[in-house]
């Protein structure tokens, strides 16, 4: 039996198996602990941004549920640096990712909830109108 999982965001037919997947080097597992730590410890979003953007790189070989979160977890610091266009891009290919089975499947319900409230504050700092809000908000709750 192989399993297939997906790589979050590469193109349409692309998969990785278990196999394939790499476990994740020391260097890789230092970029993460900095990122994590200027993210959550530091609160230092400048710092954290371009660490987590090597992680996302890093994270190629890994499964698709690894490497979604870092798109998650950068899409919520481009909001605290107050770049939300960059946000809604992230937080888009999470949307895609949980799309999937393995995404719908593998993503708890808080971070479903999580996503679409972080995604309706991005829209709204943007000055989107309030019927795309109504939109996310919609997609919210049929991701519920």
């Amino acid at each position: 039996l192989q399993w297939i999982l997906p790589v979050a965001n590469a193109e349409e037919g692309s998969i990785i198996t278990l196999e394939e997947a790499v476990e994740p080097t020391e260097e890789e597992i230092a970029i993460l602990k900095d990122a994590m730590n200027a993210l959550y410890d530091e609160q230092n979003f400048v710092k954290a941004e371009p660490l987590l953007t090597r992680a996302i790189s890093m994270w190629e070989t890994k499964p698709a549920f690894e490497r979604n979160e870092l798109y998650h977890l950068r899409g919520n610091c481009y909001m605290y640096l107050r770049r939300p266009a960059e946000a809604l891009k992230d937080y888009d290919k999470v949307v895609k990712y949980l799309e999937t089975e393995e995404g719908a499947e593998l993503t708890p319900q808080e971070d479903k909830q999580s996503l679409f409230l972080a995604i309706a504050r991005a829209l709204r700092s943007k000055g989107v109108l309030s019927s795309d809000i109504n939109i996310a908000k919609k997609q919210q709750a049929e991701a519920a």
